[in-house]
C-alpha cells in the first residue's frame, strides 16, 4: 500500500467514525467551560490558577487568559502540554478536557 492510499485510508476511517478536529475542539471547549463552571471559577479565576502553579512550577507553560478564552470558544487548538495543565489546574483527568460537558453528560 503506498502513502497515498494510506492517507485516504485513514481519512475515510476518520470520517466514517465521526471523528473530526473541529468535533474534538469542540469537546474541549465544551469541557473545559463545563467544568470550570462546576467549580464557580471564571475564566480570570482559571487564568490566576494556571500563574500560581506556573510561579511554583517552571515546566508548566505560560498560558495567557486570552489563548483560554480562544480555546474555550474553540478558535485554538492547544497543544498537550497546555491541556495537561488545565486539567491538573482544574483537578480532573486529562482525558475528561475530550469528552462531552456535564450538561451532555
Amino acid at each position: 500500500m503506498d502513502q497515498t492510499s494510506h492517507n485516504t485510508d485513514l481519512t475515510d476511517h476518520q470520517t466514517h467514525a465521526g471523528w473530526s478536529p473541529e468535533a474534538d475542539a469542540a469537546a474541549i471547549y465544551q469541557s473545559l467551560r463545563g467544568f470550570r463552571d462546576e467549580k464557580g471559577w471564571s475564566l480570570a479565576a482559571l487564568h490566576a490558577a494556571i500563574q500560581s502553579l506556573s510561579e511554583h512550577s517552571p515546566d508548566t507553560p505560560t498560558i495567557s487568559l486570552s489563548y483560554l478564552g480562544e480555546i474555550e470558544r474553540g478558535n485554538r487548538h492547544p497543544r498537550l502540554p497546555v491541556l495537561l495543565t488545565i486539567a491538573k489546574v482544574l483537578e480532573i483527568a486529562p482525558a475528561d478536557l475530550c469528552r462531552p460537558s456535564s450538561t451532555e453528560r
